[in-house]
């Protein structure tokens, strides 16, 4: 872990960045809205002082729980100063200013609060079910697999923010595939790594993720969530089972290790949440 206390000179870079980060967020400009954040990001971010030093750890725990706060700083940084994959790297070169501007111009609606939330809750498991395999792999960038786990629903995230009112009926009718091929496309335009942008575009298309390890990942990640939700049965699925078998086979790990760190992000999540563990 990196020190936890930094300090960000001022720079044109850093300027840049936060100009981008209100132009991002205000309609009518030639640059899509970004992605709604919550409010206890907003408050992290609106705590930032320049001339103080900075808990950067404080500032990455925000992130790694937020999936609309992250899709915004990688979206901002891939036009200023190129693609990134380490959050250290990313939020210094975003810089202090940067970062109070989105917690000021992107928090979420109150109309859009329960499903934002509900998406980013669901997207910290995925994440850490990712990064769990992806360190027991090793030939996968742990960070790399976290962050797509986290950002694998943004493609929900454009939708609701672009709906003035709240439609659960909507936008839970829709399938789960477009969803993924919307955010596979804002992740594009946007400029993220490839590697990101497939794991979100094709992780919900059971044909086109075939053969790819990261999009397969995510998508056991999402299936395991699915099936451990309150109410499911306690036992994975043909579906589920089917997952594990193509994941073990892509990363190197044993099915029964793969499930058995699947269970323990899906514990150590509901210890988190106050979630009924059901696995």
């Amino acid at each position: 872990m990196r020190s936890s206390g930094i300090e960000w000179p001022g720079g044109s870079t850093r300027n840049s960045a936060a100009a981008c980060a209100q132009e991002a967020s205000e309609p009518g400009t030639c640059v899509p809205g970004g992605l709604p954040i919550l409010p206890e990001s907003v408050a992290v971010l609106q705590s930032l002082r320049r001339a103080s030093p900075i808990d950067l750890n404080e500032i990455v725990r925000a992130v790694r729980q937020d999936p609309g706060l992250l899709a915004n700083i990688l979206r901002i940084l891939a036009r200023l100063t190129g693609q990134r994959t380490n959050l250290y790297e990313a939020i210094i070169d975003i810089g202090v200013e940067g970062l109070r501007r989105l917690g000021s111009f992107m928090c979420c609606e109150p109309t859009q609060m329960n499903h934002v939330r509900a998406i980013a809750r669901n997207s910290v498991f995925v994440a850490a079910a990712c990064e769990q395999v992806a360190l027991e792999c090793g030939f996968l960038d742990s960070e790399l697999a976290h962050s797509a786990g986290l950002l694998h629903d943004i493609g929900k995230l454009r939708f609701i923010s672009a709906c003035e009112v709240a439609n659960t009926e909507l936008w839970t009718s829709i399938e789960k595939q477009v969803y993924g091929a919307i955010g596979g496309e804002l992740a594009r335009v946007w400029g993220f790594p490839d590697e990101l942008t497939e794991a979100i575009g094709l992780h919900a298309n059971e044909h086109a993720r075939k053969g790819h390890v990261l999009p397969t990942l995510v998508a056991l990640a999402v299936r395991s969530n699915d099936c451990c939700a309150p109410g499911c049965a306690t036992e994975l699925d043909v579906e589920t089972h089917a997952l594990v078998r193509e994941c073990a086979l892509l990363t190197g790990v044993t099915p029964d290790r793969i499930l058995e760190l699947i269970r323990v992000a899906h514990s150590n999540w509901c210890l988190q949440t106050g979630t009924e563990v059901q696995v």
